[in-house]
Formats: C-alpha cells, sequence, structure tokens
C-alpha cells in the first residue's frame, strides 16, 4: 500500500508512506550494477532529452510515484508527493459539468484537483476502491490527483528520459517532464501549479 503522509522532513507517520516500503515495492528501477551498457554502436537513437534545452544540470535519477490513469501510466516526483489516501476518504466540494470533482477538502483543507480533461484529454467519473487521491505540493500550491490506481515508486534515469510526443500541444508538452523508456508520462508538478 502507499497509503499514508509525508512529515516535514521527507519521511513520513505510520500511515504507511514511509521510504522503506516504497523502496520495497520498486517497479522498473535501473540497476546500474546488474545491466550490461550495449556499445555505442548498438544504442538506439533517442530524442532529444526533456530537459536539455533549459542548459540546467539534472540529477542522474530521481524517484517517481507511479499511477495509471485509464489506460495510460504517469508519475510524479516523489519528493513532491505531500499524502496518499484511498479516494473515498476525500471530501467532494465541487464537480465540473463533466461530473468530475474540481475541488476536494482532505483534513479540513480544501484544493483544486487536476483538470484530466483539459491536460490530458482523459474524462474520469466512475471510482473504484482502487482510486487513491495524490496531494502533492510545490512552491506552497497543492494540488489532488485521482488516479484510477497506484503502481509504485520507480527509480527514473532523467537522462534516459524522452521528450513529450510532438503530436502534443505546446501548453501540455510544457507540463511534461518527459516520458521514460517504460512509457511512463512524467508529470511536471511546479509547471503545473504555476500561475498562468
Amino acid at each position: 500500500m502507499l497509503d499514508g503522509k509525508r512529515n516535514g522532513n521527507g519521511g513520513s507517520s505510520d500511515s504507511g508512506l514511509t521510504m522503506g516500503k516504497l523502496l520495497g515495492i520498486l517497479k522498473g528501477g535501473v540497476d546500474g550494477a546488474n545491466q550490461e551498457k550495449a556499445p555505442p554502436s548498438a544504442r538506439p537513437s533517442r530524442p532529444p532529452l526533456a530537459r536539455d534545452a533549459t542548459g540546467q544540470n539534472v540529477p542522474d535519477f530521481f524517484e517517481a510515484v507511479e499511477f495509471r490513469l485509464s489506460q495510460e501510466r504517469y508519475g510524479v516526483k516523489y519528493s513532491l508527493v505531500k499524502e496518499i489516501v484511498p479516494f473515498k476518504q476525500v471530501a467532494l466540494v465541487s464537480k465540473d459539468q463533466y461530473g468530475f470533482p474540481d475541488t476536494i477538502s482532505l483534513h479540513g483543507d480544501r484544493m483544486p484537483v487536476l483538470d484530466t480533461k483539459k491536460l490530458l484529454g482523459i474524462v474520469q467519473k466512475n471510482f473504484t476502491d482502487q482510486a487513491r487521491a495524490i496531494i502533492v505540493h510545490a512552491d506552497k500550491r497543492r494540488l489532488c490527483i485521482v488516479a484510477d490506481s497506484v503502481q509504485g515508486i520507480s527509480r527514473v534515469g532523467a537522462r534516459q528520459l524522452l521528450a513529450p510526443p510532438h503530436t502534443l500541444s505546446p501548453s501540455v508538452a510544457e507540463k511534461i517532464i518527459g516520458v521514460t523508456p517504460e512509457k511512463v508520462i512524467i508529470l511536471d508538478i511546479e509547471k503545473i501549479l504555476s500561475p498562468a
């Protein structure tokens, strides 16, 4: 289970979201000690890295919480995840025109819900017991992502990320850090939460 609340030191409370438990269910991690490197001539060419154009240094690896929306796999940086709870534990404040929650309340605090229709073209209506509310935060802003299920935590090789598909509009592509070789779309929470 990935349900639980992190404390201010990056650890977690007894409710379950501990780094030890998350690392115990690593999925799709990269273990450099156990992988043979292909010779340069055998390596497939890749599109440019998602963040190369900024000129900023990127860490070799970061950890991401992986989840499902519809049939697609998405991820967010673990460092930005504050809490994960069963969706049935949040209080619905309001819905959008499609009947999807756009504002929820958790522990008495209200926050917006990621508009998956606008950002990703996904309309969510029916939620099972596997649905989870992923609470993320950046720059003192919070957001709830309603996921169909949470898969686990993955170790992502930042330099292996592929650029977002060219078919996406620029306004959507800029909110995606990149796509892993396993086709997990890593959302850029800082960009999503930044003021328009």
